[in-house]
């Protein structure tokens, strides 16, 4: 902003600058894991739980291998929170997304 743009900001009245849209701001940064498999998962349980029993109780966990099918879910549910994706960089080999949103005041 120059100078004379601020000055004119500063020079409104509260009224008009309340009604100045606000943001805010989720951060996400994305990582690779390698998930337990059910069967390992059963073994360490002692196979008080068999991987078949895991892997319905668990989907989201061991269910579903594909990464990009994971991503699409999780970016339709920020998406249906009202997050927008508005960025995304790569940080140490990585992607960091950044989402916006309008703030709502309550």
């Amino acid at each position: 902003m120059n100078s004379m743009m601020l000055k004119k900001f500063f020079q409104k009245r509260p009224e008009q600058i309340a009604a100045i849209q606000k943001w805010e701001y989720k951060v996400v940064q994305l990582f690779n894991s390698q998930s337990s498999s059910p069967e390992n998962a059963s073994k360490k349980l002692g196979g008080t739980l068999s991987a078949e029993t895991l892997k319905e109780q668990f989907p989201s966990i061991y269910a579903e291998k594909d990464g990009r099918k994971q991503i699409d879910r999780f970016l339709n549910k920020v998406g249906d929170e009202g997050w927008e994706l508005i960025q995304v960089e790569n940080v140490v080999g990585l992607p960091l997304m950044i989402f916006k949103r309008l703030k709502i005041e309550s």
